[in-house]
């Protein structure tokens, strides 16, 4: 599969991650203070990064998964930098500059690249010690998600049944009602979870970081089964014509989805979405249209 997906499907996440970090009542911590030398002499700071959801990547030029994983980086980057998405890549203190302008010339790297020479940055982002570390800032400032080294994943497979039932009037025009239930089973899914059992240089993988709140927490994506269930159900219902508003119905969905991770047990996902038709809205839209004593149609 390759990790193409994968910081695909980071990029994507990064965009929710706000309103994640709400829903687990948890607040997630500040990104360092920190000044980034780039490649230009120029400087960022982290206040800079506010408003945009950026990926801060420590990687290093003799760090084969880091170079492996580049394209990957380049394309997400590509792909959602019109999104508000940004990244900036930052080469280790033992990385030699010249090696970084080479890597950075020749790949034509579409993003910034800093310079850690003192490894003050590192330093500050939690002792980063591990290539490729990535940080996801959110458009606040705050970091969100941290992951430790590269994914070596299955691909991800999906198998979905489900069924629709259909009623409505004769003709099919002036009411109906449609129900959706369905069920998957996903084998292989990407997920991210708190690396343990590290030692040596990854010794930040430790039983600490299992339990941690209000800290880093380090992160490795992983492969997981889940079961997803819910259902669709959606409706309209003719009220009728009038001469002055012209044609008028009421539409309705509503949907319901739910997740389990098959490994854990845990909830992985429960969201409601409903929809009514704002009459109202469409009505006001029709007269300002029409003016009063005029045919609308909506």
């Amino acid at each position: 599969m390759g990790t193409k997906r994968v910081w695909a499907a980071v990029a994507i996440a990064a965009f929710a991650a706000v309103g994640a970090w709400l829903f687990l009542g948890t607040a997630p911590a500040a990104a360092p203070q920190s000044t980034f030398v780039l490649l230009d002499a120029t400087k960022r700071s982290t206040e800079d990064l506010r408003g945009k959801v950026t990926l801060v990547n420590f990687w290093a030029t003799s760090c084969t998964t880091c170079v492996a994983e580049m394209p990957e980086l380049i394309a997400t980057h590509q792909k959602y930098h019109a999104q508000g998405f940004d990244t900036l890549a930052v080469a280790m203190s033992y990385d030699p500059p010249s090696y970084v302008v080479n890597f950075v010339e020749t790949r034509k790297l579409p993003f910034q690249v800093a310079l850690d020479n003192t490894g003050a940055v590192a330093k500050a982002w939690g002792d980063v010690r591990i290539t490729p570390t990535t940080y996801i800032v959110n458009k606040q400032g705050q970091i969100v998600k941290t992951y430790v080294g590269n994914p070596n994943l299955l691909p991800e497979t999906a198998h979905t049944l489900s069924a629709t039932a259909d009623w409505h009037d004769a003709s099919g025009q002036r009411w109906g009602v449609r129900l959706t239930p369905w069920i998957s089973q996903v084998h292989n899914y990407i997920d991210a979870k708190r690396c343990s059992g590290g030692s040596g240089m990854m010794s930040v993988c430790n039983a600490a970081n299992l339990t941690a709140q209000q800290k880093f927490v380090y992160l490795r994506f992983a492969n997981a089964d889940a079961r997803l269930w819910g259902f669709d159900v959606s409706g309209f219902m003719d009220l009728g014509r009038n001469d002055w508003l012209g044609a008028l119905r009421l539409d309705g969905a509503i949907s319901q989805t739910r997740g389990r991770n098959r490994d854990t047990g845990e909830f992985e996902h429960v969201s409601w979405d409903a929809a009514i038709a704002d009459i109202g809205a469409r009505l006001r839209r029709t007269i300002a249209a029409t003016g009063p004593g005029s045919r609308g149609s909506t």
